[in-house]
């Protein structure tokens, strides 16, 4: 059926665009995956150098270091739960348009 210039069905499903969003958050979080990795290698390391030493200074250093790593890694995990995720809700952001259009 020939379509006419601005008239088009939709061109993918809601299924598979809800496929395409995982997809895409996926691929937002994987970075983050990533540097939560580095982090741990970071922290184990760290914490094997304390039960290493004898100097309470250098221990002091350490465990404010791997303080400071540890409140990076929370908010890296709390940035990769959210990663791809979208700010507003669709049904929201669709009713909030929706009123604004019927009230000009």
């Amino acid at each position: 059926m020939p379509r006419r210039k601005g008239h088009h069905e939709g061109i993918v499903s809601g299924e598979t665009f809800a496929r395409i969003q995982e997809r895409l958050a996926a691929g937002a979080r994987a970075p983050i995956r990533k540097e939560l990795k580095d982090l741990a290698a970071q922290t184990e390391k760290l914490l094997e150098r304390i039960v290493e030493t004898d100097n309470p200074a250098v221990v002091s250093a350490y465990e404010k270091k791997v303080s400071a790593l540890e409140s990076q890694r929370i908010i890296l995990t709390e940035q990769a739960d959210n990663a791809g995720k979208p700010r507003y809700a669709f049904d929201d952001v669709f009713e909030l348009a929706m009123r604004f259009l019927a009230n000009p």
